[in-house]
């Protein structure tokens, strides 16, 4: 009898085993703090379509919504009637679907990309850390020259791309995005960069680092003491593949490899460090 039982103990036991290893085969979690929706705008032509359902392919435990112009509008006018919506007719096209990638994470969390951005793995498998909060990706393997920036049309000298971002809801790097356009556009800045672009974000994601990594600004004096040294080491402000903060609101940033999201061959050409495995791909052709 006593065997019996035993024996009926282990088959139930086995059988509970079985049932979990196949639960946890069919169904990944989604374990960071960033909420698993994909928001992505401006769809044009077939191509970008391709590309939308790579998003959705490989991400089937995620929420997906490919905004139309008309919903981005109500979306503005509803969340943010104070801040965006005044200066909302002023904005041109490119403005607003900046503007708006802001405010949609910064109010429901996710990731947002672009419509030629092509999602190259899984997000569960992109291997961030857990108490990440946002994703910022470097555009560019270094520090560029005053004469690179230029010559590259860049908004910054180390500039953070926006074609792809990934933040939790209530994010307040997200809000100073927005704080940021509304107070350029006071100032009459026309330039879609700066006004609402890489370079708002760029400000944005440096002041983070700033507040929350002593060493940015004494890396920054050391830097523009002797120039000489950008022909030496990497100037940037911080390494990347690395968790950084928490800042105020107890927010970590992860900041990716310039690989990570731009991995065209001069990146890995030029600083092999930064050539790390695409987790997007934009396609600009």
């Amino acid at each position: 009898m006593l065997v019996q039982l035993l024996l009926l103990l282990l088959l139930r036991a086995l059988r509970t085993r079985g049932q979990c290893t196949s639960l946890l085969q069919t169904s990944k979690l989604h374990l960071t703090s960033i909420p698993c929706s994909i928001h992505q705008t401006g769809l044009t032509n077939d191509s970008e379509a391709k590309w939308v359902e790579t998003w959705i392919q490989k991400n089937p435990q995620c929420q997906h919504k490919l905004w139309k112009d008309e919903e981005v509008e109500k979306f503005v006018q509803q969340n943010s009637d104070q801040l965006l919506w005044p200066i909302w007719p002023g904005l041109t096209h490119v403005e607003r679907a900046d503007v708006f990638r802001y405010l949609v994470l910064w109010k429901e969390g996710g990731y947002y990309a672009d419509a030629n951005v092509e999602c190259m793995k899984p997000i569960d498998e992109w291997g961030i850390p857990n108490e990440a909060t946002m994703i910022a990706g470097y555009e560019f393997g270094h520090r560029l020259p005053e004469e690179d920036r230029k010559l590259f049309q860049f908004a910054r000298t180390e500039q953070f791309e926006q074609w792809f971002l990934a933040s939790a809801p209530g994010n307040p790097v997200l809000l100073r995005c927005m704080e940021l356009v509304r107070q350029r556009y006071s100032w009459k800045l026309q330039d879609t960069l700066q006004l609402s672009g890489a370079g708002v974000w760029s400000d944005a994601v440096h002041e983070f680092l700033a507040r929350t990594v002593p060493e940015v600004l004494e890396k920054e004096v050391a830097f523009r003491s002797n120039k000489s040294e950008l022909l030496r080491k990497d100037t940037r402000g911080v390494p990347s593949e690395r968790l950084y903060g928490p800042d105020a609101s107890g927010g970590f940033m992860w900041v990716a490899a310039a690989g990570r999201v731009n991995p065209e061959a001069h990146v890995e050409q030029w600083d092999p460090t930064e050539g790390k495995e695409a987790l997007v791909y934009r396609h600009t052709k």
